[in-house]
C-alpha cells in the first residue's frame, strides 16, 4: 500500500499511471499532498473507498485505466522500479503487501498456508512464492525477481475473479 510521505521509485510509477489516466501530476517519486489528492480523486471517480492510499484495488484500477495507453499489463512495471529488481525474505515494504494480497487471492487455487497482509516478507510469503516458482518452472529461490513477479501477476490475473 502506498500512502502519504512514502518516497521511492515505485511512487514515480504510480504517479505516471495517474498522469496517463489524465491527472495533472508530475512524477517526482514523493507521495505528498499532490499525489494523495490525485489518488483520492481517482478513487472517488472510480467508486473506490476514498482513502488517498494506493492499495491493491486502487492499483488494479489504475492499471486498467492506463492499460490502453501501454498495451500491456502495468503491474509488470513494479519490479523495474525496485532497487536491485528483487524482493527478498525479511524485507518490509508496500510492494510486499501487494505480493501478499495476490498470494492471498491465489490461496483459493493453491494450497498456501494462511497469508497475512503484513508487508513483511515472512516465511509464509516465501513458501508461497516458492510454490509459484515451482509451478511455473522457475528457479526455486523464494526471492521475487522480475520472472517470479511476472509469473505471480500472470497467475493472479487468471484466478483473481475465480471462486475456484
Amino acid at each position: 500500500m502506498y500512502e502519504l510521505n512514502d518516497s521511492r521509485a515505485a511512487i514515480s510509477a504510480i504517479q505516471q499511471l495517474l498522469r496517463d489516466a489524465g491527472y495533472d501530476i508530475k512524477p517526482d517519486g514523493i507521495y505528498g499532498d499532490e499525489t494523495y489528492n490525485a489518488v483520492r480523486e481517482f478513487q472517488v471517480f472510480n467508486r473506490l473507498p476514498p482513502t488517498g492510499r494506493v492499495d491493491l484495488e486502487t492499483f488494479e484500477a489504475l492499471a486498467r485505466a492506463a492499460r490502453p495507453i501501454f498495451g500491456y499489463q502495468c503491474a509488470l512495471l513494479i519490479p523495474e522500479t525496485l532497487e536491485g529488481g528483487v524482493i527478498s525474505p525479511g524485507e518490509e515494504s508496500n510492494v510486499v503487501v501487494i505480493i501478499q494480497s495476490m498470494l492471498k487471492t491465489l490461496s483459493v487455487v493453491y494450497d498456501f498456508e494462511d497469508i497475512e497482509l503484513t508487508g513483511v516478507y515472512d516465511t509464509s510469503t516465501e513458501s508461497a512464492i516458492r510454490d509459484i516458482q515451482r509451478t511455473n518452472g522457475l528457479p526455486i529461490t523464494g526471492i521475487v525477481d522480475p520472472d517470479t513477479w511476472n509469473a505471480l501477476v500472470s497467475e493472479y490475473e487468471k484466478f483473481k475473479d475465480s471462486d475456484a
